[in-house]
């Protein structure tokens, strides 16, 4: 059992991060696959193209505004809990995990196992790309900037919904070069990044900020009060930054689909070369 504040900080930070993560796979993303299974029926439909939750009806009598507004709505209405559960392991690593007051930041570890690192945390948390930016911008004191990016490209598209979507509706070849492509990504995108970056600036991407706090010996009430109010600061902190953003971003996206029709997809996202 760990005696020092740090230790007693990680330890109550993993528990608590197998909590979260276990009621947010049993009330979310289990239930999802459910919907992946609906989406899979809803392609053969000829009235209506569904997908995700979201319905198009090209023959619906609304006018642009109202189908703007209620796909917007929608789309925030989905995402809610996966950016809820964003900004709690967010800060949960700010705070418990990671604490920045505690710790140099510096991440550790070469490129390659950096990358490996990310790409493998980002599926386990199955967040689209934008709900896995506080996640990933948390963890990128110990993940690096290269750590950072594979899990926003590995959570975003090797997670089982995604994977399933791929195999079960597009052609072979097509799901097998969005696999490889994802996998790629995933592993080369942070590494150049990294790398375009350190030749701009130098070499000192890397160097680390050493704090003059000493992790010293701590009880429990002390590691649990400053703990848990740091968490709900660093979470609140998240979500007044970001949560503005996803407003605006299911905003944009609702007003770009009034202008996205079933043969735009089909041809630009199909079995065609285009």
């Amino acid at each position: 059992m760990p005696a020092t504040s740090i230790g007693r900080k990680r330890l109550v930070g993993i528990l608590l991060l197998l909590v979260i993560l276990g009621l947010f796979f049993a009330f979310n993303r289990f239930p999802k696959l459910d919907i992946v299974g609906e989406d899979l029926d809803a392609i053969k439909a000829p009235a209506e193209q569904c997908f995700q939750g979201f319905c198009i009806d090209r023959d619906s009598s609304d006018g642009f505004l109202d189908n703007w507004v209620s796909f917007s709505i929608t789309y925030l209405r989905l995402v809610t809990i996966g950016m809820t559960f964003a900004f709690l392991v967010a800060g949960l690593a700010a705070a418990f995990l990671f604490p920045g007051s505690v710790s140099p930041v510096a991440p550790s570890g070469g490129i390659f196992r950096r990358t490996l690192q990310g790409a493998a945390l980002g599926p386990v948390m199955n967040l689209c790309s934008a709900c896995i930016v506080p996640v990933s911008s948390a963890f990128h004191k110990r993940a690096g900037l290269e750590g950072a990016i594979a899990m926003v490209q590995g959570s975003a598209t090797m997670n089982i919904p995604a994977l399933a979507m791929v195999f079960f509706v597009f052609t072979p070849a097509l799901g097998l070069s969005r696999l490889v492509l994802a996998v790629v990504g995933a592993l080369i995108i942070g590494p150049l990044v990294v790398m375009t970056i350190r030749k701009e600036r130098g070499p000192s991407l890397d160097v680390p900020t050493v704090n003059a706090t000493v992790d010293e010996p701590a009880d429990w009430t002390t590691v649990l009060t400053t703990g848990f109010r740091a968490w709900a600061k660093a979470s609140i902190g998240y979500f007044i930054r970001m949560a503005p953003i996803m407003i605006v971003a299911g905003f944009a996206s609702g007003l770009a689909i009034q202008w996205l029709s079933p043969e735009t997809v089909a041809e630009y996202l199909g079995n065609d070369v285009r």
